[in-house]
Order: C-alpha cells, then sequence, then structure tokens
C-alpha cells in the first residue's frame, strides 16, 4: 500500500492511496511526501542509501526529496 501527497507542484493538492503487488520502482525523488506500509508479504526499500527490508505491518515514511527506491 502507498499513500501519495503531492504538494506544492500544482494549484490543487492531492492525496492518493492505491495498492501495488509485484512493483518495483528505480532510485527518484520528489516533492512530495510518501507512506509505505506492508499489508503482506515483503519489499526492500532504500531511502538515502540505507537499505530495509520491510515485512507485514512494517511502515516506511519518505520526506521530500529524499532520494529512494523500492523493489
Amino acid at each position: 500500500m502507498v499513500f501519495f501527497e503531492k504538494h506544492g507542484v500544482d494549484e490543487k493538492e492531492l492525496f492518493r492511496f492505491f495498492s501495488l503487488k509485484n512493483y518495483q520502482f528505480p532510485f527518484h525523488f520528489h516533492r512530495a511526501y510518501e507512506l509505505i506500509y506492508i499489508n503482506d508479504g515483503e519489499l526492500s526499500v532504500s531511502i538515502d542509501q540505507k537499505k530495509y527490508l520491510l515485512r507485514k505491518n512494517d511502515l516506511a515514511f519518505i520526506f521530500t526529496n529524499q532520494i529512494h527506491e523500492f523493489k
């Protein structure tokens, strides 16, 4: 599950929630906060060159402009 907030980029504020399965995203950064919650399974996340293995019920909060990826 991913929560995504789009803030200060366009005129309209945006908060989005969506579920992902078997999904990966290469290194990137943005001007929005990102919250990743694991419903089931595992997700490998790299945030500012530190690697984490998230499991069921784990949560990762990514600040604005932090370089991150997940697999």
